[in-house]
């Protein structure tokens, strides 16, 4: 009798956050990537200039362009997909393109890997235009922004089957989303100073695999009710998504999101900025690795999540 309850239990409620899980655990080797670059730069600029000093300021300055470089292609081809994606899930379902989403971000991991194989093994070195292919392989794919937007709307689709079941879906789904960074953090800087970097991106290639295949077998394509109202073509829907923070609202309501919307912007630019740069500053001020940063990453992470669960509460009972 417990045995059916247990597995009722978890059919209901463990849909999509083995997903959270294993996608967040991956987000820390972007310490890695950062890591990669440099050390291809410093190898090219060696061979150019014959520079020998890891903590040349061209070496810190043409890795610094680098990542800027890679950071605004990626950027710039997630936002495209996303606006594409956003419309179109909307009418057709947010599985398959969730799926695509991950599968492009596991090929991109794979690159890593690959690169640090010829690198490594054949003594086969590439130059840095095999980063922007990479780059460009998850831009396509839609990135960090498409997956946490086709996941939350999943979310959102499951709940309105259920309607008393959305504070604990999503409360679920953010609790295992902060449990993957965390444990990401701890356990791929470890993997990282004993093992090397490959070996992260290896794990984080075999991780996020590991969501597809599940992502495919586990999850429902739910396509949403769409109201008579909505627009029908895929201009229109674009359109009207921008327009949506703008609609007249009761009680103050549009100020209030426009004012979320903006600050959600300007936190998650400076976050941009800091996650690229962070990397190199660490590097030229501490000579920290990469694993040194990822654990640092780890207790702040912790603290992060401690707030957010502990505090905030508190906070929101005392206002």
């Amino acid at each position: 009798m417990w045995t059916y309850k247990v597995r009722e239990a978890v059919s209901k409620w463990i849909v999509l956050e083995p997903v959270f899980f294993f996608f967040t655990f991956t987000l820390i080797n972007s310490i890695n990537k950062q890591n990669c670059y440099f050390e291809q730069i410093e190898r090219i600029s060696r061979i150019s200039t014959n520079i020998t000093d890891t903590s040349n300021v061209l070496v810190q300055q043409e890795t610094s362009s680098l990542i800027s470089y890679l950071s605004q292609l990626e950027t710039g081809l997630s936002a495209l997909v996303l606006l594409i994606f956003g419309p179109l899930s909307d009418i057709h379902g947010r599985k398959s393109f969730l799926l695509w989403n991950l599968f492009l971000i596991g090929i991109g991991n794979l690159g890593f890997v690959l690169f640090y194989i010829l690198k490594d093994e054949f003594k086969i070195y590439l130059g840095t235009y095999i980063f922007f292919i990479i780059s460009t392989v998850i831009g396509i794919g839609g990135g960090i922004y498409s997956f946490f937007m086709l996941a939350f709307s999943y979310v959102g689709d499951l709940s309105n089957e259920e309607p008393d079941t959305r504070m604990r879906r999503f409360s679920f789904g953010e609790i295992m989303a902060v449990g993957g960074i965390i444990a990401g953090s701890v356990t791929l800087g470890q993997v990282s100073h004993h093992f090397g970097d490959i070996w992260v991106f290896l794990i984080s290639s075999v991780l996020i695999f590991l969501a597809f295949f599940y992502g495919l077998v586990r999850l429902r394509n739910i396509k949403p009710k769409s109201l008579a109202s909505n627009p029908r073509t895929l201009k229109e829907r674009i359109l009207n998504m921008f327009l949506i923070p703008f609609k007249s609202r009761a009680r103050n309501q549009r100020a209030m999101i426009i004012l979320l919307a903006l600050c959600f912007f300007l936190q998650e630019s400076s976050y941009i900025v800091e996650d690229n740069l962070l990397p190199l500053y660490t590097r030229l001020l501490y000579n920290w690795d990469s694993s040194q940063l990822i654990t640092y990453k780890a207790v702040y992470f912790t603290i992060t999540a401690l707030g957010q669960f502990t505090v905030l509460p508190i906070l929101l009972k005392v206002n």
